[in-house]
C-alpha cells in the first residue's frame, strides 16, 4: 500500500514549528490547538490503507500525536450513501470518535446539515427533511443536533467544540437557508436554522460549556467576513470561534 498524506496538514506542520513554537512561552506552546481533518481515517485503514513514519509502520494517530497534533477534526453527515469518503455517519463518526480519544487527542465535530459535503456550492438539505415546512425543518435541525451530541455523550466521547454547518458563506440547508434569494439577502431564515443547530448542541450539553464555531469560507476577502459575521450577529446569533478556509 503506497503512504497516503495531506500537504496541507504537512504545510502546517511546517509553519507552525517553525513560525509559533520558538517563540511562544511554554504555556502558551503547550495550549495550542495543532491539528487536523481525520474524517476519513477509518474509511481509509478499513479499506487496508497504511501510515508510515521514517519507513516504519504505525498506527496513524499515534503518528500525528508524536508530531504534536492535538485536535482532530470530524465531520458528520445526516445519511450518508457510504460510499467511498461519504461515510461519515453518526455510527462511523462515533467509532472514529473512539480511536480519537483514545490516541489522546481532543475533538472538533463539524455538522454538516447534509447526506454529503457541504461547500458554498452545496448545502443540500438530508433527504430527510425534503418538503418540511419551515418550523418543522428549524425544529428537525434542533432534535437532530440534540441526538447527535447526547449519542456522542452516551458513547463516552463528547466533542470538545461544535462547528455548526461548514463553509456556510451562502448560507445552508437550501433553499430555505440560502442567503440570497432570487436578488433578496434572507438572513433571518439561515440565522434561524443557525440557532436551532447550536440551541440543540447547548440543550444536549446541559451544564457543560461547549464552544461553538462558525465557519465560512471567505477569509481572503476581509469585507465579505466582516459583513457576514455582523450580519449572523445583529440577527441574534451567538457564537465563541470564528473558523476560515482560505483558498488562495
Amino acid at each position: 500500500m503506497k503512504k497516503i498524506y495531506n500537504p496541507v496538514i504537512l504545510l502546517m506542520l511546517f509553519t507552525v514549528f517553525n513560525s509559533c513554537s520558538d517563540q511562544l512561552p511554554a504555556e502558551q506552546t503547550a495550549a495550542f490547538m495543532y491539528g487536523g481533518d481525520f474524517s476519513i481515517l477509518k474509511k481509509m485503514v478499513d479499506s487496508g490503507g497504511v501510515y508510515k513514519i521514517d519507513g516504519v509502520e504505525k498506527n496513524a494517530l499515534e503518528i500525528f500525536t508524536g508530531n504534536g497534533y492535538n485536535y482532530a477534526r470530524l465531520r458528520i453527515f445526516h445519511t450518508p450513501n457510504m460510499a467511498g469518503p461519504t461515510c461519515n455517519s453518526l455510527e462511523y463518526t462515533i467509532a472514529l470518535a473512539k480511536e480519537v480519544k483514545a490516541a489522546g487527542m481532543k475533538i472538533l465535530l463539524n455538522f454538516h446539515y447534509s447526506d454529503t459535503w457541504a461547500d458554498p456550492g452545496h448545502q443540500i438539505k438530508p433527504q430527510a427533511w425534503e418538503g418540511l415546512a419551515f418550523e418543522v425543518l428549524v425544529d428537525s435541525v434542533y432534535q437532530y443536533s440534540k441526538s447527535v451530541i447526547r449519542s456522542m455523550k452516551n458513547a463516552n466521547v463528547l466533542p470538545d467544540m461544535v462547528q455548526i454547518g461548514n463553509e456556510v458563506s451562502p448560507g445552508m440547508i437550501w433553499p430555505e437557508g440560502k442567503i440570497e434569494k432570487d436578488s433578496l439577502s434572507d438572513w433571518d431564515s439561515f440565522s434561524t436554522l443557525l440557532k436551532a443547530g447550536i440551541s440543540g448542541v447547548k440543550d444536549a450539553y446541559g451544564s457543560i460549556e461547549v464552544p461553538i464555531m462558525i465557519h465560512t469560507d471567505k477569509s481572503g476577502d476581509v469585507n465579505a467576513t466582516g459583513n457576514f459575521f455582523t450580519k449572523i450577529a445583529e440577527h441574534g446569533v451567538i457564537f465563541d470561534l470564528i473558523g476560515l478556509s482560505y483558498y488562495p
